[in-house]
């Protein structure tokens, strides 16, 4: 309890606004891996189609990585939270082109490679 109240006393702005960089840094590297997965994900479902891959998802996730180092020293809590939105916006909307453009794709996959290899493995059995 006691090093939970020294941490409390010296909480300064400048302090603050160390953790909330550290933490925004943190999830917003997160969110680029997750992001970059998913594309990554729903690019090996439509090549397994023959479909046309996603280039412009990439795009535009690169265009987002230019403005991190913002995120990580940013001296006040409204460039921080600017900078947060220019970078997380677009993951987020990514996320829904990329879900909602290639579910269907997604599952369909899916469901043949399943179908695929209980076939195989009735055929060995």
């Amino acid at each position: 309890m006691d090093m939970f109240l020294d941490f409390v006393r010296d909480f300064t702005p400048h302090r603050y606004m160390t953790l909330t960089r550290l933490e925004g840094m943190g999830w917003t590297l997160a969110d680029v891996v997750i992001v970059f997965l998913l594309i990554r994900i729903a690019n090996l479902c439509r090549g397994y189609q023959g479909r046309r891959v996603h280039i412009f998802s990439y795009a535009v996730l690169a265009s987002t990585l230019p403005f991190l180092p913002i995120i990580a020293t940013a001296e006040d809590g409204m460039v921080f939270f600017c900078a947060e939105l220019v970078v997380t916006v677009p993951h987020f909307v990514l996320i829904l082109y990329v879900m909602l453009g290639d579910a269907q794709i997604g599952t369909m996959v899916l469901r043949e490679l399943v179908c695929r290899k209980n076939s195989e493995q009735r055929g060995q059995g």
